[in-house]
């Protein structure tokens, strides 16, 4: 999705409603038009939402919401809405918005947008977006294909990826049926039948079998001591994992090739993303003054 919406993951803690954008002399466009153009992804959706940001999409009490505020609405959404038609998408948007705004006429009508603490949140949260926006607008220009490639080129070209382990488990809910099977191991060192008959991991049905693993992809105390053994070798007594008491045993190393540009650009751009924000954060002078019997106060930077 687009910069706004991961500045805004960042930044904003919660929601505040937004006037809507006035209506222009633009085209009106129905809304049946813009469901029937047939976008197939997220960004298709509202980057011609976008082009239309103007055009009012349906009125509450009289009040317009435009398509721009329903692009908004919609870059707010995770990704997985991408899995849904983009004509249910808008629905939903569109309608997540009138019920919104109703509320929101309802609140101003009894008062409550003229109460103290109200008035105070609404501030801040105003604030909250607006730094959302500035921040946008600082740091989009930086983010080019020249600027994420090279990153790339400094971080992965040419560099070996990750080292992987091939692990099987066996799985017990408690460290001494871990033990009695640890025994039989013993015994029957045929680490993939004896995970077959007791295991009660998922992977039981093909010997533990988890293929290769790179170490953040597992159980923190399970890949500790799954790299910790050479390919051949088994733990010698039960490790306590999130999900119970397991026997590991590395069947093989393995390293990564580089990863690809494409494969990795997005991870780039969010690391860049986040590098930005926090250096416009810490170039915001944050020295607190106080006289005796005066308010603390911070003095930034005048406007030009």
């Amino acid at each position: 999705m687009s910069i706004f919406r991961t500045i805004v993951a960042a930044v904003i803690a919660g929601a505040v409603a937004l006037p809507a954008v006035a209506q222009t002399a633009a085209e009106v466009v129905p809304p049946q038009k813009i469901l029937a153009d047939g976008f197939k992804t997220l960004a298709d959706l509202t980057t011609e939402l976008d082009k239309r940001a103007a055009n009012v999409a349906v009125t509450v009490d009289g009040t317009p919401i435009t398509d721009g505020d329903i692009s908004d609405e919609i870059k707010t959404y995770p990704a997985s809405f991408g899995r849904m038609s983009m004509t249910a998408v808008y629905q939903i948007a569109m309608e997540n918005l009138m019920r919104q705004r109703a509320l929101a006429l309802r609140a101003r009508r009894e008062g409550v947008d003229k109460d103290p603490a109200a008035m105070r949140r609404l501030a801040i949260g105003t604030d909250r977006i607006l730094v959302a926006e500035y921040m946008r607008r600082e740091i989009t220009p930086k983010l080019t294909e020249p600027a994420l490639r090279a990153r790339y080129e400094k971080q992965y070209a040419g560099k070996p990826g990750p080292m992987e382990m091939r692990a099987r488990v066996i799985a017990m809910p408690t460290r001494e049926e871990a033990m009695e099977v640890l025994s039989k191991l013993r015994a029957n060192p045929d680490f993939a039948a004896v995970a077959r008959e007791f295991s009660r991991d998922a992977s039981a049905p093909v010997g533990g079998d988890l293929g290769y693993v790179p170490i953040e992809a597992i159980d923190p105390a399970l890949g500790a001591a799954l790299f910790a053994m050479n390919p051949g070798e088994m733990t010698s007594n039960p490790v306590k994992g999130a999900q119970g008491w397991f026997l590991i045993r590395n069947e093989g190393a393995r390293q990564q090739a580089s990863p690809t540009y494409e494969s990795v650009r997005e991870q780039l751009r969010r690391e860049m993303v986040a590098e930005e924000m926090a250096a416009i954060r810490a170039a915001i002078p944050a020295k607190i003054t106080a006289e005796p019997g005066k308010t603390p106060s911070v003095e930034t930077e005048k406007a030009k």
